[in-house]
């Protein structure tokens, strides 16, 4: 067995789903607050972060 390794999401937003983001993090709410927060400060924007979706890839990694 592998180690563990961080869980990666693609996190869009709910009003923009063209721009998508895949962004490494423990769980789902941090990795929208880091979406959110990196979107805001670039865009310098407001936008709350219920607004932001984030799934988690699930992958297989093969030996």
């Amino acid at each position: 067995m592998g180690a563990l390794m961080t869980p990666t999401y693609e996190c869009y937003w709910v009003h923009d789903k063209a721009l998508r983001t895949e962004i490494r993090a423990d769980t789902s709410w941090e990795a929208r607050k880091q979406f959110r927060d990196f979107y805001n400060a670039s865009q310098d924007a407001d936008v709350p972060v219920h607004e932001c979706v984030a799934v988690r890839i699930w992958a297989t990694v093969l030996p």
